[in-house]
């Protein structure tokens, strides 16, 4: 049987992608935020504030945390919406695919009488 919205299917896989991006991310971006503070600021990269000692590390480790549990809730709730978008394809197949089947047996009890 042919599958109908292609374009769905297309932008449920392009959501996915985008879901999975989110969170690769997320990580490699808390663990940049790590390794700065860890050499304690001490290379100058424009825009990001020099750390102080062990509280700029502790803080720098906090902050990585809350961006990665940011990330994984990004992703969770992108691969929710595709797997939504899915659930709403499979329920149309499968109404269309029960309406055809009684159809038919609509047509054979037709034929019997």
């Amino acid at each position: 049987m042919k599958k109908k919205y292609g374009a769905l299917r297309f932008i449920v896989s392009l959501v996915r992608v985008i879901a999975w991006i989110v969170l690769v991310g997320g990580i490699i971006g808390a663990l940049a935020m790590v390794i700065v503070a860890a050499i304690g600021g001490r290379a100058s990269i424009p825009g990001v504030p020099a750390t102080q000692g062990a509280g700029g590390v502790l803080m720098a480790l906090l902050m990585g945390l809350g961006i990665v549990i940011g990330s994984a809730l990004g992703f969770l709730f992108f691969q929710a919406q595709a797997d939504l978008v899915y659930l709403g394809l499979a329920i149309e197949e499968n109404t269309r695919l029960t309406a055809q089947l009684l159809q038919g047996d609509a047509s054979l009890r037709g034929l019997g009488e």
